[in-house]
């Protein structure tokens, strides 16, 4: 068994931040604090859900701490472009493979970065800093 199939089917939950229910970056947040043992969550705060732009940039501003990177592997974290925005994010895994992610419709799981509905929706990769 693999970290990631333990995040599969948790709900999403509008500024959710736990395993009864996540949005995009909560499931960042949570994965962070029991994987690795490193509190994120007052870097990406709280944000409308419905409001593409506004979350864009929340994100832009929550990684300029971060390392930006080419190479994904574990627990970097993807922004993916939704609504013509960059303003989803979700953890990669499976050695650089796939991403866990949260949407509003459907519950966390593990989806191909080089498929549908990814592969052209990737803005950038980036790696907390050691």
């Amino acid at each position: 068994m693999t970290w990631w199939n333990d995040y599969v089917g948790i709900k999403f939950v509008d500024q959710g931040r736990d395993r009864s229910g996540c949005d995009c970056a909560g499931l960042v947040c949570l994965v962070y604090s029991e994987q690795l043992n490193r509190d994120i969550g007052a870097q990406f705060g709280f944000y409308d859900s419905n409001d593409a732009s506004q979350t864009a940039e929340l994100f832009a501003d929550a990684s300029k701490d971060w390392d930006q990177v080419t190479e994904p592997q574990d627990f970097d974290v993807v922004r993916l472009i939704v609504q013509n925005e960059p303003c989803h994010v979700g953890i990669v895994c499976n050695g650089g493979k796939s991403v866990l992610n949260v949407r509003k419709s459907t519950r966390a799981v593990i989806e191909p970065l080089d498929a549908r509905p990814w592969n052209a929706r990737i803005d950038s990769f980036w790696r907390y800093p050691a």
